[in-house]
């Protein structure tokens, strides 16, 4: 009884991480579509104001993220996210009683300094302690929730705004966001160890060292200054800004560019919701393909489904068209965080896996900051998305030419690490047997 009370805890980790991604995740990307129209309004500012929060957001987490990971290997997860959800929860708060930009500014600023644990880079960490194996599927079905919870509470919090006001709504979020906090304080933990567990795995299976299965395996890697001597990691890590440049630029003109074309706006709000559903299934097919052949192979599918999606968009003349679109675009979306803790990891080992996951969620960051107002300027210089849209063809295009060579390097230097390790013990063993 005692060891499947152990084993359920397992599912009590996976549970509370996907409830965790659906509130926090779910809440914060609605705060920005859903209230900008009520919020300016009421506070009689510009939409280019409000927008400045995610300005500031950006910018702080770009920095904050590069040293985050150093807090979490002093703290672990569970208490630093508690409390700094606690502390978004208080933002929330603040919004509800707004009476000008500084309270979404000052919230901002919060999210932007705990992104790292607030989001989901800490959360991988997490899932990746207590599940040795099954990483990428467990992984895909935690950030499905995000889809699920932004789809769920964008019909509660519309509704609370419709039958009463945004400010409530917004301390609906506040208390969604306090029940998380209390959660993760008492429910989660940092390791299996700490109750009586070892990491998930399936010790009766061995490992089969196939060419596309050496990649996928844990290995503990080389140290950070070995990693600055590489070519590779800054491909690496270049690569993953372009690619957060072309998703969230794509993605942030798909709704006003179907208008722009000639479909209705309930058309193309339809397809935004559709890449949202889409996109849960995504993170999970994209798990499973990282299990099997590697997060780069993931990397390099979301890459090439990006440039299929941007052709298909420039190009739609018909429905189906813009649902084909959608579908592959949604794929492309999964770039904005979901895949980086996992190639971080995968490429890097874990020796430096704090310091390169920083790196790469500040590049995550950098890529989200220069494409909003990339898209948006270049509307307004021409009148249209089509030009934009050529240059973020060519953006995945350039991508693609980073990073294959890189996922090469960085397979070689691998099986020359490795190599190099086991020589040592063979030769020791030799001598046993000698003796």
């Amino acid at each position: 009884m005692r060891r499947s009370a152990g084993r359920l805890y397992y599912f009590v980790i996976a549970a509370g991480a996907f409830f965790t991604v659906a509130v926090i995740i779910g809440l914060t990307n609605n705060l920005y579509t859903l209230y900008v129209i009520p919020v300016t309004r009421d506070l009689g500012i510009s939409r280019g104001v409000f927008s400045l929060a995610l300005t500031v957001r950006y910018i702080t987490s770009a920095f904050c993220n590069l040293f985050m990971g150093r807090l979490y290997q002093k703290y672990g997860y569970r208490r630093p996210t508690a409390l700094l959800v606690a502390l978004v929860a208080l933002s929330f708060v603040g919004y509800s009683l707004a009476q000008n930009m500084l309270p979404y500014l000052l919230g901002a600023l919060i999210y932007g300094i705990g992104e790292y644990f607030i989001s989901t880079a800490a959360l991988s960490r997490l899932i990746a302690t207590w599940f040795y194996s099954h990483q990428g599927v467990v992984t895909g079905i935690v950030m499905a929730a995000s889809g699920v919870g932004g789809s769920i509470l964008s019909l509660v919090l519309s509704s609370i705004m419709e039958t009463s006001s945004w400010r409530d709504a917004q301390l609906f979020s506040a208390g969604l966001l306090a029940i998380v906090a209390v959660m993760i304080l008492f429910v989660m933990r940092d390791r299996p160890e700490e109750v009586g567990l070892t990491p998930y795995h399936s010790p009766e299976k061995p490992v089969q060292r196939t060419r596309h299965r050496r990649l996928t395996t844990p290995w503990d890697g080389v140290c950070m200054h070995e990693l600055t001597r590489k070519p590779y990691f800054y491909l690496t890590t270049a690569g993953m800004m372009l690619a957060t440049i072309a998703s969230n630029g794509v993605y942030c003109i798909v709704v006003p560019h179907l208008q722009d074309v000639g479909f209705s706006a309930s058309f193309a709000a339809r397809m935004l919701s559709l890449m949202l559903i889409m996109m849960a299934v995504d993170k999970i097919l994209l798990g499973m393909i990282t299990d099997r052949f590697g997060a780069h192979c993931s990397v390099l599918a979301c890459i090439c489904f990006c440039f299929l999606g941007i052709v298909m968009l420039l190009n739609v003349h018909h429905p189906w068209q813009a649902v084909a679109a959608a579908v592959l675009l949604s794929m492309s979306v999964c770039l904005n965080g979901f895949i980086q803790p996992l190639l971080a990891q995968e490429l890097f080992g874990r020796l430096a896996y704090g310091t390169t996951l920083g790196i790469m969620l500040a590049m995550l960051s950098i890529g989200g900051l220069l494409s909003s107002p990339l898209v948006n300027f270049s509307f307004d210089l021409t009148g249209s998305y089509r030009q934009i849209l050529y240059v973020l063809a060519g953006v995945t295009v350039l991508d693609a030419i980073l990073l294959l060579p890189a996922f090469y390097e960085v397979g070689r230097f691998r099986r020359r690490v490795e190599s190099a390790a086991s020589a040592p013990a063979a030769a020791t063993v030799s001598d046993t047997e000698g003796e």
